[in-house]
């Protein structure tokens, strides 16, 4: 958390609204994480575009923008294996891409 006292949510709805957004995310992340896996291989990046990160998008579960939760979930787990400062400027690594597809790769998805 950046600012003290303000509900998580804040970080991904923006404003105070996105409690419910939240829950499910929190609540379904691992679905969530597979099923972006599988449209990572299959489709476009368009299309990963408007479901996972456009506030137009949201079809597959009812809730748009979840692309961003799967981030800061990647990103976390970035700074459990290193240092933070680290984990911020970990995307200007060569291996950042190949990282971010072991992470994302839980059950053989991503090839």
């Amino acid at each position: 958390m950046t600012e003290p006292g303000l509900n998580t949510s804040v970080y991904f709805s923006f404003d105070d609204g996105g409690d419910e957004w939240l829950e499910f995310a929190i609540s379904k992340q691992h679905d969530i994480k597979l099923e972006f896996a599988e449209d990572y291989v299959s489709k476009t990046a368009d299309a990963i575009f408007l479901e996972w990160f456009s506030i137009r998008g949201g079809e597959r579960f009812g809730y748009s923008r979840l692309g961003y939760f799967l981030g800061d979930m990647f990103f976390q787990s970035l700074v459990e294996r290193m240092e933070e400062r680290h984990a911020i400027t970990a995307w200007k690594r060569p291996d950042f891409i190949d990282s971010a597809e072991v992470w994302l790769d839980g059950k053989g998805i991503v090839t």
